[in-house]
Formats: C-alpha cells, structure tokens, sequence
C-alpha cells in the first residue's frame, strides 16, 4: 500500500515515517539533505532544513513525496534538465536571508514544470491552528510524471491524522496553491 492510500482512506500515518530536521550550517542555500527513501511504502521523506531549501529527486519506482514541519513553508516539485524534484522551501516573512522564496522563484522560472502549495495555510483558520510537528504535505505523481496530487495533513501527538485535505489533482503544469 502506498503512504497516501494510508491518508486516502482515513488510517493513521504509519510510524515508520520519520519527522526529522535535516542538519547543516549554511544558510539561504539550496541542498539535497538527509532523504530518506523508504521501499516499503515507495515514497521519499524530505526534511526541513531551517533557513533553506531542502529537495529530493525522485529516482526508480519512487513517485511520492513526505514533507512535515510545515508552519508556513512551501511543499514544492519541479521539473528541469537533471530530473524531477520535491523540497521544503523556509519561509519566514520579511526574515532575510533565512526567507527563501526568493531562491524558489528562481528555482521556479527556469524549471520546465512546477507545483508549490503551503500546507499549513490551507488546513488552519489561524496560524495557532496547526502546530508545525503535526503538519505534512504530500505530494503523489501517476507513473509518467504527468498528473500531480498534493495534499495537506495534520496529525495528533499520536500521529493520527485528524485532518486531511485534498488540495490539487491535475496536471504537472505550473499550478502554485498560496
């Protein structure tokens, strides 16, 4: 079973997935950090990396992507010359250099395809709604990378999604979700 038909059909996250903070020292940089790929449920994790862009490719049968710790940050993918990608962009509003839409954007106008939506905005009605450790985004492509589903989740302290939300299903064409 893949890890979204787990949140398709109302079960729990499974508790192998793991909520982790990818470490590193530079700040308002682009990395590929910490990925964890796990075979069993065919998706990979992309941690948050504080004051950064974080991003995996998707490589072999791997077609979904995990991202939490959102309080206002961006779940993206794109697509450009080396592959397709999925990251966790920083966001701190009027924060620089730790705001990193400005690296996303650029990001963004020289990718061939791009999607980026903010979890955490879509599931609360005020920014005390959501607690960043409950808050994933998810991301699933069909098999030819062509139509794209995302969606937003909270989760209690027990990892029981209490609240999940079907943001976009369509093609991989550009769509941003604010």
């Amino acid at each position: 079973m893949a890890i979204l038909d787990c949140i398709k059909i109302g079960l729990p996250i499974p508790s192998d997935i793991k909520d982790f903070e990818a470490l590193g020292g530079d700040v308002h940089d682009i990395k590929s950090l910490s990925i964890n790929y796990d075979a069993s449920y065919g998706y990979m994790y992309v941690p948050y990396y504080h004051n950064n862009i974080n991003y995996g490719q998707f490589i072999g049968t791997y077609r979904e992507a995990v991202s939490s710790r959102f309080s206002g940050c961006l779940m993206v993918a794109w697509q450009d010359a080396d592959g397709i990608f999925a990251g966790h962009v920083q966001t701190e509003k009027d924060r620089q250099p730790h705001d990193c839409r400005d690296l996303w954007e650029k990001k963004e106008r020289v990718s061939q395809r791009s999607f980026s939506f903010k979890p955490s905005s879509i599931l609360a009605t005020s920014s005390a709604d959501i607690q960043p450790l409950n808050c994933f985004g998810f991301i699933e492509f069909d098999a030819g990378f062509n139509n794209i589903a995302a969606f937003s989740v909270a989760t209690d302290v027990n990892n029981i999604v209490t609240q999940r939300v079907k943001i976009y299903t369509g093609p991989f064409t550009g769509h941003i979700i604010k």
